[in-house]
């Protein structure tokens, strides 16, 4: 079972490989706010931040 780690645009608890996590260098974002990055929707190269599509989730921001 992969380890549980916090989207870096909601706060949602997401199942991500050790190797991905390592990739992107603990900057993991949930499906949603990765559709919402590709979608234009976030800058280039940016990713998108305080999304409100988990409300229930408290907002986090990797460090």
């Amino acid at each position: 079972m992969p380890p549980l780690f916090s989207c870096c645009g909601c706060g949602l608890s997401i199942e991500r490989s050790m190797a991905t996590y390592r990739r992107l260098r603990g900057e993991v974002l949930c499906s949603t706010c990765q559709d919402k990055q590709e979608s234009g929707q976030g800058e280039a190269g940016v990713h998108v931040l305080n999304i409100d599509h988990h409300p229930a989730q408290p907002k986090q921001q990797c460090q």
